[in-house]
């Protein structure tokens, strides 16, 4: 495999949502679990909380805003996350104006920390879910969601998260002289290169 490197960067990362205003996010669930989304203080100035109760179902509760976005060949996304509550499933959907189509990112077990830690999204991170499109590259999508599916402890808790930021990176280059040097056989004592005359 011929191997990648980078050029380093000299874009840097811009908002996509401080969460300053939360009016634009709509908190909403599956049947029998409660959701509401909140502005709380956040690492800097407001966050987002997302206050769910699974009660004593399966489901999920979720928020979700228009957020149109438009990938590059490379990008990374950071965004800080904590809460409260027992393990469950975390997901980052990114879908188009109508949730046809979806990506996401899945974090499966999840326990949220008190303290705030920041995840990393990468292209790598992403898959297709499902929808009906062809082409399942991530190209452009209209809206995202923030979900807590029930998993192993289900009950009730809190997902804030605050200073969500995209940043475009250069596109991976191929490095030949590299991978030439890499996999080139030393010659046999007295074999004559096939150029030699």
């Amino acid at each position: 495999m011929i191997p990648f490197v980078l050029i380093a960067a000299a874009a840097q990362a811009q908002p996509l949502d401080t969460f300053d205003d939360v009016a634009a996010w709509r908190a909403a669930s599956s049947d029998g679990v409660s959701a509401t989304a909140t502005a709380v203080p956040g690492a800097t100035d407001k966050a987002l909380q997302l206050r769910y109760d699974f009660a004593k179902v399966s489901g999920y509760a979720f928020v979700r805003r228009a957020l149109p976005i438009t990938f590059p060949a490379n990008w990374e996304m950071r965004l800080k996350v904590r809460g409260t509550g027992g393990v469950n499933d975390l997901q980052i959907k990114f879908t188009d104006a109508d949730g046809t189509n979806v990506w996401w990112v899945t974090k499966p077990n999840f326990r949220p920390s008190a303290d705030w830690q920041e995840l990393r999204i990468r292209p790598r991170d992403v898959q297709f879910a499902w929808g009906p499109t062809t082409d399942k590259r991530l190209k452009s999508t209209q809206a995202v969601e923030i979900v807590v599916v029930r998993g192993r402890d289900g009950g009730a808790g809190t997902i804030e998260v605050d200073d969500w930021t995209f940043e475009a990176l250069p596109r991976p280059v191929r490095c030949p002289h590299r991978w030439q040097a890499m996999h080139a056989r030393p010659m046999a004592t007295g074999q004559r290169s096939p150029r030699a005359r």
